[in-house]
């Protein structure tokens, strides 16, 4: 059962249009985003929803099954607002939110901070984002409730390749010793530019080597792409050529921070390139479905 104070309860008992919906978002690069559905930004728990257009909870949708809560929102393209670099470079994806309705005429929701469980707020949701979208004519952003994590494989799947992610805890390696700063000599596109090292590269590795940073990722340092990471799908003599496009034109004498490519393989990345054979999360040498399902071999008796 919820609990409200006095001054909500009252305002939810006589149908105030005083009442108000907030939307508060924590994107993945720990940027806050508040917005409110009032005609006027509301300050609540010490913090400015602003006003924005578009922000609408009719359609959200809460059940007592194992299906998940959803809301899409969309809105009209703001660059202010909603950058469209920022959605493309899913800055909005998987991002958390917190869904609630305040009296926005009561000068005590401005105090305190904001907790989930204040009393001067009907709580509605929370959850993540899930994908987010750009049109010619609308920014769609799509709100999922806590019960989405159900939805994922939570067991351990036998893979060929390596289930770990290049330096997380499974892995136990340290991404910045796979490190190396290059600045930009030359540009192809905003997906291939050709960049030489400006640090001496770790004594653990040679970076020229063809292919070296193939499926590694290359951090924006300078301009106005800096910041955003990148998914190298190629290497070879110096030039990057990246899986998507950067959002903006590369420079030359822009500094990205190049880390080493893992392919996910046991012999060719992970025993001779990286020397972390017995931290390899996945199974290469596993017979396959075919022999495991394949009728037994009977000897015949003699």
């Amino acid at each position: 059962m919820k609990t409200f104070s006095a001054g909500l309860a009252a305002a939810i008992a006589t149908g105030s249009t005083t009442l108000c919906a907030c939307l508060r978002v924590l994107r993945t690069d720990d940027v806050l985003e508040l917005f409110t559905s009032c005609d006027v930004d509301v300050i609540f728990g010490g913090e400015t929803y602003r006003a924005e257009t578009g922000l609408d909870i009719s359609s959200l949708v809460s059940q007592s099954s194992l299906a998940v809560d959803n809301m899409e929102l969309q809105v009209l393209p703001d660059e202010d607002t909603y950058p469209q670099v920022d959605i493309l470079a899913g800055r909005w994806d998987g991002a958390q939110f917190w869904m609630f309705e305040v009296d926005y005429s009561d000068p005590a929701i401005a105090s305190g901070v904001f907790l989930a469980t204040r009393t001067d707020m009907n709580f509605l949701k929370r959850g993540t984002t899930g994908d987010s979208s750009t049109l010619r004519s609308t920014n769609t952003f799509e709100f999922r409730g806590l019960k989405q994590a159900l939805q994922g494989t939570i067991a351990v799947a036998m893979s060929k390749t390596c289930r770990h992610r290049f330096g997380d805890a499974g892995c136990t390696l340290d991404a910045a010793d796979w490190t190396v700063r290059r600045v930009v000599t030359a540009v192809a596109s905003r997906r291939q530019f050709t960049a030489v090292a400006i640090d001496s590269p770790s004594a653990l590795h040679d970076d020229s080597a063809d292919d070296w940073y193939k499926e590694g990722e290359v951090v924006s340092l300078d301009g106005l792409n800096a910041g955003y990471r990148a998914k190298v799908r190629d290497f070879s003599a110096d030039v990057f050529t990246l899986a998507l496009p950067l959002p903006f034109t590369i420079q030359t004498g822009d500094a990205f921070d190049c880390i080493a490519g893992d392919q996910k393989r046991f012999e060719e990345d992970c025993r001779d390139k990286f020397s972390n054979p017995l931290n390899f999360g996945g199974e290469p040498h596993g017979v396959g479905a075919d022999a495991l399902t394949a009728d037994p071999v009977v000897d015949a008796p003699s």
